[in-house]
């Protein structure tokens, strides 16, 4: 809607009004109650609201020349309807119409006409706050009902909207939010209380910014071109602070890595120690012995030699294992000769995943290595022997360089693990 107010005047000519001038001496007669003469019923068709002017005296006149002319004159002031599109809004130019028809004479009895030149006319530096009036142009919009014909004049005023206005109070505001948070970029990226607060501020600030914009426009179904520019302006500081949070996990991630790769590489070192260089002593708090083992290529060999207690318990008894054929000799002549079969030496999981990204920098022995380890100790004389093969029990770096264990036995219960 828009508020006018003007000085309407319209003439006609009434036949019965006519009356003696004499001699030119009298050029009009004047009054003030318009029920004395007969007046068209003109409304404005798109008012609201409206009213007359009576400060001091009412606004109004009305002449009556000699030939029976009639002009009447009136100062109002008007809220008229005005359908804006709002679509390039606020880069928009908008047509604003003022109606005037008859209400009850169709056009058989009652024709409303422009006058001729200049019906219309402007004050001089006339100035809107937010609308600069380009050009008005006059027009006919005669209706046609289901009661006839009904003559009407319009005028559209042209109006452009002042972009300055809008460039100070929502375009630069909206460029500085973005820029403030696009100041996280060079912010350390450690520094989370920062990034953070900034980011959700500016995302905060530019929402309400958005939402103070549309609070002063009325509520349309289309897109406008301010919802793009606020629209784009929010992907933008949105966008800064997922980048934050991408940066921070991956952040998270390569320290991660590097640590895992710190990790490896004290592990590879550990693995590059021959055994036989070190001293060895059985884990006496598990109750194990050890058996140093080794790898080359796909062959498995057994160094050394280890004695396991005999299965009846009997002092100073044995058994030997010699490292070419994997056999288990009795050093007595009443023990049954009993096989130990060693098919592979358990590698531990972070080995086998760094070996396939480094597999150059791994020893050899371990190429050839299988991932689980599979130990059979036959029965005899109703007793047996258990190889462990939990975690536990079996370290990653013990593991790592050959070394298996197998534990005492402990109960005459016979018992056999793979």
């Amino acid at each position: 809607e828009y508020s006018v107010q003007l000085t309407f005047r319209e003439q006609w000519v009434d036949e019965r009004l006519r009356f003696n001038d004499f001699g030119g001496k009298l050029k009009y007669l004047t009054l003030t109650d318009a029920s004395r003469v007969w007046m068209p019923d003109l409304f404005f068709a798109n008012e609201k609201e409206g009213h007359f002017h009576n400060i001091i005296m009412p606004n109004v006149y009305i002449r009556i020349f000699p030939d029976g002319s009639v002009l009447y004159s009136i100062r109002i002031s008007l809220t008229l309807s005005c359908p804006m599109n709002l679509k390039l809004y606020p880069l928009d130019r908008q047509i604003c119409s003022l109606r005037m028809a008859s209400y009850g004479w169709t056009t058989a009895d009652l024709v409303f006409l422009w006058k001729e030149g200049d019906p219309v006319q402007v004050v001089k530096n006339l100035h809107l706050p937010r609308f600069t009036l380009e050009k008005f142009l006059t027009d006919y919009c005669n209706s046609k009902t289901n009661t006839g014909e009904y003559s009407c004049l319009k005028v559209d005023l042209l109006f452009k909207r002042e972009f300055s206005y809008y460039l100070i109070q929502i375009y630069i505001p909206c460029c500085m939010l973005v820029i403030v948070s696009w100041v996280s970029f060079w912010l350390d990226q450690s520094a989370v209380p920062a990034r953070v607060s900034l980011g959700v501020t500016t995302l905060l600030t530019m929402a309400t910014q958005t939402s103070g914009i549309n609070a002063s426009l009325p509520p349309v179904s289309y897109t406008k071109a301010i919802d793009v520019w606020t629209g784009v302006c929010l992907t933008f500081v949105f966008g800064a602070l997922l980048e934050f949070a991408l940066v921070n996990y991956a952040s998270r991630s390569d320290i991660h890595r590097e640590n895992m790769k710190k990790k490896y590489q004290e592990m590879e070192h550990s693995t590059s120690v021959d055994p036989a260089s070190e001293p060895f002593e059985p884990d006496a708090a598990a109750n194990f012995a050890m058996v140093k083992l080794a790898t080359t290529g796909a062959r498995l060999e057994i160094k050394g030699s280890a004695f396991l207690p005999e299965a009846s318990g009997t002092a100073g008894g044995g058994q030997h294992v010699d490292g070419e054929d994997a056999a288990v000799r009795d050093t007595h002549a009443t023990a049954e000769k009993k096989l130990l079969q060693v098919v592979a030496v358990q590698v531990p999981d972070e080995v086998q995943a760094h070996r396939r990204h480094r597999a150059d920098n791994i020893p050899p022995r371990f190429r050839a290595v299988q991932s689980r380890v599979l130990v059979n100790v036959p029965i005899s004389r109703g007793s047996g022997w258990r190889v462990s093969l939990d975690e536990d029990a079996l370290g990653s770096r013990d593991v790592a360089r050959g070394h298996l264990y197998y534990s005492q036995p402990r109960t005459a219960t016979t018992q056999q693990a793979a």
